[in-house]
């Protein structure tokens, strides 16, 4: 039986950290034996090591990034694997005994038999073996995790841009963790309209806006991340956050706040969920309305240098 599976709507911090708690703890202190690589090189930006066996000693995240922290148990060197997601990566826990899902692009045995797997159906993730975790091409496109930067840190980023706040929540460069899903939702929370400038927050805006990005983020984590399609932890559960989502998939329904109503606008092929009347821009009476840029959905009822390998997968 498989023991762990994730086909995510684009996965955030939430998700990330779902995924990386019972990896760490099935995996810490396991010595890796082999590295198998997949015919898709797009994804790999650096080849494993020829080195095993690898003894790992940690997963740790920064925003959406997982990072694998391995040691060769006879010279102490230090290893790297960094995990960038995408759309639909995940990783998935096998035993032995079962095969390989489609869509596989890496398989790590480890002692005992046991295979840590990268899955990703739409290839846009990316893994990486570098160095030093300064060395990762990955990590420096980063800012900092969003759970960790300090609140001069944040104003400071957030108020030098004339973007949107909803365009800066999901600068992964600003700050690292949030995606659509949570983006919307701590906008509501915080009472703030997406389409205001970073620039035109006041200091309390955007601690306030720090605090709600903390709680959701936190009680997403709680939750088991969010469900959309069919995410499921390593336990085989749903996650259930999606539950207390207000404003995320909620277009032409009643605001729970207002009894306005919820209202879904796309931008850069993203969906963007509001309250008009929860949401004003600051000094604004009247409801708010989009920019012309941003297309109006009607309300609805209810998104290398590898050497040649032999690998085992089917795609």
């Amino acid at each position: 039986m498989r023991f762990q599976e994730r086909f995510p709507s684009m996965p955030e911090l939430p998700e990330a950290e779902t995924l990386r708690q019972p990896i760490s703890a099935h995996f810490a202190g396991k010595l890796l034996l082999s590295a198998i690589v997949g015919p898709h090189k797009e994804i790999h930006l650096t080849p494993p090591p020829d080195r095993m066996p690898l003894q790992l000693m940690v997963v740790e995240r920064i925003g959406k990034i997982l990072i694998f922290f391995w040691e060769d148990p006879v010279s102490a060197l230090e290893y790297y694997l960094v995990s960038r997601l995408g759309m639909a990566g995940t990783w998935l826990i096998l035993p032995p005994d079962e095969p390989y899902p489609s869509h596989t692009h890496l398989s790590l045995t480890f002692s005992g038999g046991e295979r840590l797997i990268y899955k990703d159906p739409r290839r846009f993730g990316r893994l990486e073996w570098p160095s030093q975790k300064t060395n990762s091409r990955i990590l420096a496109e980063q800012g900092p995790d969003i759970l960790c930067i300090s609140t001069e840190e944040w104003h400071q980023r957030l108020t030098r841009s004339s973007r949107t706040v909803r365009t800066l929540l999901l600068d992964q460069k600003l700050a690292s963790g949030i995606g659509n899903i949570y983006a919307s939702e701590i906008l509501f929370r915080a009472r703030i309209s997406p389409f205001r400038k970073g620039r035109g927050l006041s200091r309390a805006e955007s601690e306030n806006l720090l605090g709600c990005a903390r709680e959701i983020l936190e009680e997403a984590i709680s939750s088991g991340g969010s469900s959309i399609h069919s995410f499921r932890d390593s336990a085989g559960q749903t996650g259930e956050y999606q539950r207390r989502h207000r404003v995320y998939g909620q277009e032409g329904r009643t605001c729970p706040t207002c009894q306005g109503t919820i209202r879904k606008v796309r931008d850069q092929n993203r969906s963007l969920f509001y309250c008009p009347a929860c949401q004003k821009r600051k000094g604004k009476l009247q409801a708010e309305v989009p920019p012309e840029s941003f297309a109006a959905f009607p309300p609805q009822e209810s998104e290398t240098g590898f050497p040649d390998r032999v690998h085992p997968f089917s795609h």
